[in-house]
């Protein structure tokens, strides 16, 4: 027992100076600071008055100060509180237990603008889309860094492969603020002089240049951008070229990386490719595993690739989607078809045998259909295109024919047509239209011109898709010139009243001078299907201008329009 009571002593003994030599953080206080508010910066402290001070905890705030970037520099300086010289040396080294802990930051300049200099191919609302850092934010020069790199991607992928680009940081309004000029040296495009392909035996050097966008400069260049050097085109024609090769059975073909060669004055550049062809591979024996629910007769009937036929890598694809196909038709969306090669012993090593293992997953349903991407466009004008329905089994086929539906209205650039899984249901998806909208969805035509007969005419067309966002089409039509005047104003309605009939409406007025005919209206339109030609009125005896000349014409004009309304009344149907 007396053990004991001595250990609980020795141990009180040896804690008591550590507690006395504890630190209480007495102040927190904020220097430096100028644009950025002290509680944005009290918010990233975690010492607090009253507790204990830690000099981890102080280097932990130092760190998360500083990844806020807005801080160039943070010095935090400890100090001890003030004391009374009068106060005994045991009162001072009892306050002494107290620390204020002072926060001194030095702030980057706050970016309020950024401008762009000898930009003359790309417009500041292009450069801005690229460039990932923003005005009224902090100096970042990794962001800026980034945001440059992004600048010179753009402009090498248009031709100017020598494109200098740089900043600068200048004053603002105040001290604490700065704009970013960023520097743009353009120089001329590069232009292609030559595409060399080395090693390619067996494809030849036309050929794989007809499947590349790089092009060499010719004749006709300065009206197009072939013969202009772009780093991604030049990337994606690679992947094109092994395509190309895979596509003819040569399965290991190596395409290695393009070495370039720029002329002394830097605006013409020779690309020399390297190819290794390797063998030239056929088709084996074909097979299906896995979850076969048709017999595999009906899922070889609409192969492409053969037994004995060369090994063709694009009709590999087409059969994989064709058996992905079958068995979303019948509600498996998630289907997955794994191609696998193997050889035989008694092959000549240049045969590959294939086996498709089918993993069909779970039949599903179609839960809801959601659209996205459509800020003009209403959803019905999308929603009648599609022929999947909500509720019932998930059909490939039909989604494929909704997507190319939608994309024959006109109105949309891309459209995709994406599953959903929902949480803690494996047999009901959502599917997602997801499209992008075409800026233009109309079209603007004017024209003028003269001739010894009509004078002098202008012509004009406005054709609007799209109208209100409501499928609808509009339209006027106009030729006018000193024998005659012709307007058209159409409307069509593909989906009339949100039904399946489709309604059009005509407006004509087809005027001719009185020296020609008196003056005549008439309408004739029957949706389109029937079509009159008009006969060019010439005087076939060629007499002389004057009145028995006229009055000739004025009576052939007459029967001739005449004839016309004969033509046009008889094409409608009889009741």
């Amino acid at each position: 027992m007396w053990k004991f009571a001595y250990y609980v002593l020795v141990l009180s003994f040896l804690a008591s100076p550590l507690r006395a030599n504890a630190q209480m953080v007495d102040a927190i206080l904020i220097r430096g600071n100028k644009i950025v508010e002290e509680e944005a910066i009290r918010s990233k402290i975690s010492s607090k008055l009253s507790h204990k001070y830690s000099q981890k905890k102080v280097r932990q705030d130092v760190k998360r100060l500083f990844a806020t970037g807005w801080f160039y520099d943070i010095e935090v300086e400890k100090k001890y509180s003030t004391h009374s010289k009068k106060k005994s040396r045991a009162q001072n080294k009892r306050h002494k237990k107290t620390v204020t802990l002072i926060y001194k930051v030095k702030e980057k300049p706050l970016v309020e603008q950024i401008i762009y200099k000898g930009n003359k191919s790309l417009s500041k609302k292009e450069l801005d889309e690229i460039f990932i850092f923003s005005p009224n934010e902090f100096l970042n020069r990794k962001k800026i860094q980034l945001s440059l790199k992004n600048i010179q991607d753009e402009y090498e992928t248009k031709g100017y492969y020598l494109a200098n680009i740089s900043y600068s940081i200048e004053k603002g309004k105040s001290l604490q603020k700065s704009k970013l000029v960023v520097h743009i040296k353009e120089n001329k495009k590069v232009k292609i002089k030559r595409v060399r392909f080395i090693g390619n035996n067996s494809i030849s050097s036309g050929e794989i240049q007809s499947f590349m966008s790089t092009k060499e400069v010719g004749l006709l260049s300065f009206i197009s951008s072939s013969g202009s050097y772009s780093k991604k085109a030049l990337d994606q024609d690679l992947n094109n070229i092994r395509f190309i090769y895979m596509d003819r059975g040569y399965w290991k073909v190596f395409v290695g990386e393009p070495k370039l060669f720029v002329s002394a004055d830097k605006t013409e550049i020779s690309i020399h490719i390297p190819i290794q062809e390797g063998d030239q591979y056929k088709a084996g024996t074909l097979n299906f595993s896995g979850d076969l629910i048709f017999d595999k007769q009906y899922l070889a009937e609409d192969l492409e690739t053969e037994e004995g036929e060369i090994f063709s890598y694009g009709a590999l694809q087409r059969d994989i989607k064709n058996l992905q196909i079958k068995y979303g038709d019948k509600g498996y969306a998630f289907v997955n078809v794994i191609p696998k090669f193997f050889n035989l012993p008694s092959d000549d090593g240049k045969t590959i045998h294939l086996m498709f293992e089918i993993q069909k997953g779970k039949k599903t349903r179609i839960g809801k259909i959601h659209i996205v991407g459509n800020s003009y466009t209403r959803d019905k004008v999308i929603r009648r295109e599609i022929r999947i329905y909500e509720g019932a089994l998930y059909n490939e086929t039909n989604k494929n024919i909704s997507i190319q539906n939608i994309k024959k209205l006109g109105f949309f650039d891309d459209v995709k047509m994406v599953p959903k899984t929902i949480k803690k249901r494996d047999d009901l998806i959502d599917m997602e239209v997801a499209i992008r909208e075409r800026e233009n969805t109309g079209t603007l035509e004017v024209g003028a011109g003269y001739d010894g007969y009509y004078g002098f005419s202008v012509t004009g067309k406005i054709h609007k898709f799209n109208l209100f966002g409501m499928g609808y089409s509009a339209g006027l039509d106009l030729s006018l010139n000193q024998n005659r005047q012709f307007i058209n104003l159409n409307f069509s309605d593909p989906y009339f009243l949100d039904s399946k009939w489709y309604f059009r409406m005509d407006f004509y007025l087809n005027r001719w001078s009185e020296i020609i005919s008196e003056r005549f209206f008439y309408n004739c339109k029957a949706y389109d299907k029937h079509k009159i030609k008009h006969q060019n009125l010439k005087d076939s005896q060629g007499a002389e201008s004057g009145e028995g000349a006229q009055g000739a014409l004025l009576a052939q004009s007459r029967k001739v329009l005449a004839d016309l309304q004969q033509t046009c009344f008889n094409s409608f149907p009889r009741l």
